[in-house]
């Protein structure tokens, strides 16, 4: 058995609080559902202290006085999954040791929906069901219509929802998590999103991609409007 896992995690290492702001959009005793700014990392990618999701929310846990990193060693609150560091949107987090193992087990079940709205390029015209199958390779992902080994299934449904120009706002249900899979997979089909140039988009303004709601256990959590 081989287990990759984050450095915050191996590292033992003084609690230092991060006093950046956080949003809080929905949370009940175990649970919290919190927004990612594009641009912000959901952990750390590097020893030492760094902004990021996790220590702005151990931060705030740690002020409400639900955890206490010095007592509290067996169990660190963390976001449930990671959202890419120019992605933004909605993330799961537990506050506590049971919220946390409750979301590890939604997620590992798939009873965690996920749904995204992305800016593509060119015309979108009809909802599609895409299936196809993702294989990362260094910092990419590589997309193929048919299986071969080694290629993990790639699935999501799209559904345009607006126009921008030339380019189409799609909402994208994703049934399956990989690395890129949105970005690789609607590049695939001949709509990258725009800006986004590691995947063949028209250089310009940063691509958008945001997770927009999660559905989890009876509830669905949207973005507020602002």
């Amino acid at each position: 058995v081989q287990l990759f896992l984050p450095p915050d995690v191996l590292e033992q290492e003084t609690f230092v609080p991060n006093d950046r702001p956080l949003r809080v959009v929905w949370e009940d005793d175990d649970l919290m559902v919190l927004y990612k700014p594009r641009g912000l990392l959901s952990q750390k990618d590097q020893p030492g202290k760094q902004d990021d999701m996790n220590s702005r929310l151990r931060t705030l846990l740690w002020k409400r006085g639900i955890w206490n990193p010095e007592t509290d060693r067996s169990f660190r609150p963390s976001v449930a999954h990671r959202l890419d560091r120019n992605t933004s949107g909605l993330v799961l987090a537990g506050k506590t040791a049971a919220g946390a193992r409750k979301a590890a087990e939604m997620i590992c079940q798939g009873n965690l929906e996920k749904e995204y709205l992305a800016t593509v390029e060119g015309v979108v015209d009809r909802p599609q069901e895409l299936r196809l199958f993702l294989k990362k390779e260094g910092t990419k992902a590589l997309v193929r219509d048919t299986p071969e080994d080694g290629w993990l299934h790639a699935d999501m449904d799209i559904e345009p929802v607006g126009h921008a120009g030339n380019n189409t706002v799609i909402r994208v249900h994703l049934l399956t998590g990989r690395f890129h899979q949105i970005r690789a997979s609607m590049a695939h089909i001949g709509h990258p999103l725009a800006g986004d140039v590691k995947y063949g988009g028209q250089p310009g303004q940063p691509y958008s991609l945001e997770a927009c709601r999660l559905c989890f256990d009876g509830h669905c959590i949207e973005i507020p409007q602002k």
